[in-house]
């Protein structure tokens, strides 16, 4: 049976209550200080999809799920989310309140996911600007700085 799944629900389940963000300024040392202790992430986005209008582009900071996945992000020095923490995105965000596969993931289109790599790989494109979210916040948790 094939799950469908809407993102505006999960960005809701998965925002942060009371969450305040801190400096999204990597703090000298190894990676993971940079994260701080909410696990802050600035990610630079810039949408690269067909039609889009540059109008999201900029800054947003948001805590990644796991302390791995912050500290991998920072390490990239890209400004944009590790391989690490969009795949605990996945397991800790879809999968757990979504599971199991198969699910339909809805964005602007609709997105098949069989597993946890086409999850990731989803995902990735929405983080990166290369699916159109739709009216799905970009981040969820996340705040434009």
């Amino acid at each position: 049976m094939l799950k469908r799944v809407s993102i505006a629900v999960l960005v809701i389940a998965g925002a942060l209550g009371g969450w305040a963000p801190v400096a999204a300024e990597p703090r000298p040392g190894a990676p993971a200080h940079s994260c701080g202790d909410q696990q802050v992430f600035a990610i630079h986005y810039i949408a690269h999809y067909e039609g889009a209008s540059g109008t999201q582009n900029g800054l947003y900071v948001r805590a990644v799920p796991t302390r791995g996945g912050c500290a991998s992000s920072w390490a990239q020095g890209d400004g944009q989310l590790s391989r690490s923490a969009i795949a605990s995105q996945c397991r800790t965000g879809i999968e757990a309140r979504f599971g199991p596969y198969p699910m339909t993931l809805r964005f602007a289109e609709d997105h098949v996911v069989r597993n946890r790599a086409d999850c990731i790989t989803v995902m990735s494109g929405v983080a990166h600007g290369e699916i159109d979210p739709g009216r799905a916040p970009l981040f969820p948790g996340g705040i434009p700085s």
